[in-house]
Formats: C-alpha cells, sequence, structure tokens
C-alpha cells in the first residue's frame, strides 16, 4: 500500500475513509507520503497503529534527472494559524478558536466568523491557483519541502511491488500519474481523489490500461475506493 498526499490520515478528525480499509489488512506493507512537516507529525501519530508502516516526510514532485530536490509548496495561511492556535491552546489546557466557535454555533450565539472546514490545511499544492480555487479571498503561504521522484522514492525505501497506490496530491495527481514505472512496478489498483474528468480520460486511454490497473476516482466523501478494494 503506497499512499502519496496522505495528510493526517484522519488523526485529528477521523474522516479518512481509508482507515477502516487498513485496519483489515494487517499483513501488508504501508508507506504514507506527507510533504508537510505540521501534518507529517500528525501523520506519524495516525499510522503508529499499524507495526508495518513507514510515514515518509517528502514530495513527490522531482524528476528522473534530478531525483532529490528543495521544493515550496503553498498553503491556506489562516489554516495553519489555526494549526497554531489549537496547538498552542490544547498545551495550556485552553480551547482554540475553533472549538469556541463550534460552541457558539451549538449553543445558538452568533459566531465571530465562520470557522474552516475541516479540510482546509490538507490542501497544500505546488499550485497557487489550486487554493485560490477553495479560498479565493484568503492569503497563502509557503512552507519549504523536500522533493523526491517516485522513482526515488521506491528505490530509497527498496519498494519493487505496489498493490495499490493513492494518490492525492492536490493538482499534481497527473504528473504522479506519468512518473509511475510500470516497467517496475505494475499496481493492481490506482485510487486517484482529485482528477478531473478529463485527465482521467487521459489516464484511462494511456499507460494504466495498459500495464492491466484499474483507475478509480473518488470524492472526499465517497466510498467507491473501498468498495473497490473490497470487491478486488
Amino acid at each position: 500500500w503506497l499512499q502519496l498526499g496522505a495528510n493526517t490520515l484522519g488523526d485529528r478528525d477521523g474522516k479518512d475513509p481509508l482507515k477502516e480499509w487498513l485496519d483489515i489488512l494487517p499483513a501488508w506493507e504501508k508507506v504514507f507520503v506527507e510533504p508537510i512537516p505540521a501534518m507529517f507529525a500528525k501523520l506519524e501519530r495516525s499510522v503508529a497503529r499499524w507495526p508495518n508502516a513507514t510515514a515518509v516526510n517528502v514530495a513527490i514532485a522531482a524528476t528522473a534527472d534530478v531525483p532529490e530536490a528543495q521544493a515550496e509548496m503553498f498553503c491556506l495561511k489562516e489554516a495553519f494559524e489555526d494549526e497554531k492556535d489549537q496547538e498552542e491552546r490544547e498545551s495550556e489546557g485552553k480551547s482554540s478558536r475553533k472549538d469556541r466557535t463550534a460552541r457558539s454555533k451549538s449553543d445558538g450565539e452568533e459566531a465571530d466568523e465562520d470557522p474552516l472546514p475541516y479540510w482546509a490545511d490538507q490542501i497544500c499544492s505546488f499550485d497557487n491557483s489550486h487554493i485560490a480555487k477553495h479560498f479565493p479571498d484568503k492569503e497563502t503561504m509557503t512552507i519549504g519541502v523536500t522533493a523526491w521522484s517516485l522513482a526515488e522514492l521506491l528505490r530509497q525505501l527498496g519498494i519493487r511491488s505496489v498493490e495499490v497506490l493513492v494518490i492525492d496530491t492536490e493538482g499534481f495527481d497527473l504528473r504522479d500519474l506519468e512518473q509511475i514505472p510500470f516497467a517496475h512496478i505494475r499496481p493492481r489498483l490506482i485510487v486517484d481523489v482529485t482528477l478531473t474528468k478529463k485527465q482521467l480520460s487521459f489516464c484511462c486511454a494511456g499507460s494504466v490500461t495498459r500495464c492491466g490497473s484499474l483507475m478509480a476516482t473518488t470524492t472526499r466523501r465517497s466510498r467507491c475506493t473501498c468498495n473497490l478494494i473490497r470487491s478486488g
């Protein structure tokens, strides 16, 4: 099981639908890739439940010619300010702004401002316009990350086969798919949660189907990924 863009794997909100299926695959080796340091720290806690799981703090973005590089990703600034506020206040035994807003709404009070959706810190991308599509009036920030090519990741971890490849890399998904070294690995199932119909048509007409893999698309609230894994 190789998952690119794992974020926290539901560490805080428990909303990752793949988690329950990972629980029923105890014998599988599992690798989770997350480039953003703050999210990676939560990811490590989340995957600690599986003794054969590895978390890797890199982005998949480099090329075969330059297998490792330093890069910058764009994130929603307010989301990470909320993260910092929550961590600091929890360490002091106080409630965060998110908690206070949630309580105000449940008590029928008018909140000072609308809280960000739970996934606001999950859309960091190499493409700043990807953030703007969701939050056109919000400020972004850059975070430095280490970037490996997919081939370098496989080499560094000694991965020789991949049964399930999950990709959720916020606008970079197609380029990740194009990096798959089909001469060396042939995933039985490739799951992507953000490809557009146009990109999906390109992939289904290209190397993914030629290698005999099954391409599945999901949305963040969809269970079709889980159903495909169960039926396959």
